[in-house]
């Protein structure tokens, strides 16, 4: 049986009352875009601008696992991550409701059995499809370009890209398709600053890079997992105003 799950609109983690000594946490109310729950395990499509966990910056601000925190005392649970998104990469995010299902996801993530796609804006034309596999803090990395849109805008072409990632390192995408010199646009670690200056004004403020679809096969149930998540409003809004050449947003 497949179970197809879509949005209308490395490492097991457990989610403790205290994170790294950084500070205390706090179970808090927010807004969770839930697009998949059940016993096991529950996905949220993730909006951008969120850190999963304390951090440098956020010692007064809430976080993602204080919302799941107060989410899961609600539902009598407690939440499991079983992989991260950054602060600002919105999409498809994994929530383990038990400890042995969030040891099954880890050991899926791990032998490369869970695909991750994304979507990203890219300066530039991909003229092909390719795997990159150049290693990341030395080790081994495969990102995986599936295929691409153009996209010309005034004097300069993007490509619409789908990726599909086999391994989950740090900044991955990004540092990936820098490395192929079409950094995604938005990216000001990895990107053209300047460009993204450019491109604030018409609504981008963050890299332009959103976790799509998530897929696995649980072989303890015979289903075949899919989730997706619609790309999120604020890159939604962008991707409109560069497709018709817009002068202002």
């Amino acid at each position: 049986m497949d179970v197809y799950i879509s949005d209308s609109k490395e490492r097991k983690e457990a989610i403790t009352r205290d994170f790294s000594g950084k500070r205390k946490l706090v179970p808090t109310k927010m807004p969770l875009d839930i697009i998949f729950e059940n016993d096991e395990f529950l996905a949220l499509n993730k909006e951008y601008g969120i850190s999963l966990h304390p951090g440098k910056g956020e010692r007064n601000r809430a976080t993602l696992i204080e919302g799941l925190m107060y989410y899961g005392n609600q539902n009598e649970f407690e939440p499991f991550l079983v992989h991260r998104l950054d602060r600002n990469t919105s999409g498809v995010l994994l929530v383990a409701k038990k400890r042995e299902f969030s040891r099954y996801l880890s050991e899926l993530i791990s032998g490369r059995n869970i695909k991750k796609e994304y979507i990203c804006l890219v300066v530039g034309k991909i003229v092909e499809k390719m795997v990159i596999n150049s290693p990341i803090d030395e080790k081994e990395a495969e990102t995986e370009i599936l295929d691409t849109k153009y996209i010309e805008y005034r004097d300069k072409i993007f490509s619409l890209a789908n990726v599909r990632i086999g391994t989950g390192r740090k900044h991955q995408i990004r540092k990936h398709l820098k490395s192929i010199d079409h950094p995604i646009l938005g990216d000001d670690d990895y990107g053209d600053r300047t460009l993204n200056r450019d491109f604030r004004k018409y609504g981008l403020k963050r890299p332009f890079l959103h976790c799509s679809r998530m897929s696995f096969y649980d072989d303890r149930s015979g289903d075949n997992i899919i989730i997706e998540a619609n790309l999120s409003d604020d890159l939604n809004v962008f991707l409109r105003h560069i497709e018709n050449n817009e002068e202002e947003l």
